[in-house]
């Protein structure tokens, strides 16, 4: 540094505002995440690896509120879902690049991807399963015109997604998963990575969608019929 004659010194400044998400989902996620987690912010993961999660502190930007889509079926989740879709893309312009579907669903469970794959076919939505397989992984261009398709393990690096939608919600917390926060702070990591618009979709029951219908007690949000 002194061979350049730049001095840095005194310069540093902690970001401690958010500027990716709106302030609905900031709360809403924070929410969730804080009436979860254990004491302790740092889950650890395979290997060392480490999911950290910050609290927020502020946020300036205002958008519409989370969306809880309480379903009958999951054919029901990915018919609304889908006609969403259509509707930003062609009523708001919303680039298909900018949107997602997140998922935790394993191997076994894959017959709900192909459900989503058809319907997005037979509404001519074009898509991207990022996470099919490690093939599919390397090739991911983040600027291709298509709705990605992601788990939520692989979801942390988009951050450039106008709207998110996570379906099958109520397969979380996953049944045989020994760390069960570690479903907090993935649930909380997709809901962070949409910047205007959040939807979260289940036809089941579990611990988080039981959350989630005692939130929408206090402030009603959308069944679907």
């Amino acid at each position: 540094m002194k061979d350049t004659g730049l001095d840095f010194r005194g310069r540093s400044r902690i970001l401690n505002i958010n500027y990716r998400n709106t302030s609905q989902i900031v709360d809403f996620g924070w929410k969730f995440y804080d009436s979860h987690r254990a004491l302790d912010l740092k889950l650890k993961q395979e290997q060392a690896e480490t999911i950290e999660i910050i609290p927020p502190k502020k946020t300036k930007r205002k958008g519409p509120e989370v969306e809880l889509l309480r379903c009958n079926t999951f054919k029901e989740e990915i018919e609304e879902i889908t006609k969403q879709i259509v509707d930003q893309h062609n009523e708001k312009n919303i680039p298909y690049s900018e949107m997602a579907i997140l998922y935790r669903i394993k191997g076994y469970n894959n017959h709900y991807i192909s459900a989503i794959q058809s319907e997005f076919q037979t509404k001519n939505i074009p898509y991207n399963w990022i996470t099919e397989n490690g093939a599919t992984k390397h090739k991911f261009n983040p600027e291709e015109e298509t709705v990605k398709i992601c788990s939520l393990d692989s979801s942390k690096g988009l951050d450039f997604l106008h709207s998110v939608f996570i379906v099958k919600a109520d397969l979380m917390p996953l049944k045989y998963e020994e760390d069960q926060e570690k479903e907090v702070s993935l649930m909380y990591i997709g809901m962070t990575r949409a910047k205007e618009y959040l939807s979260i979709s289940y036809s089941g029951v579990s611990s988080f969608t039981k959350y989630f219908e005692d939130v929408k007690d206090k402030e009603p949000i959308l069944d679907y019929k």
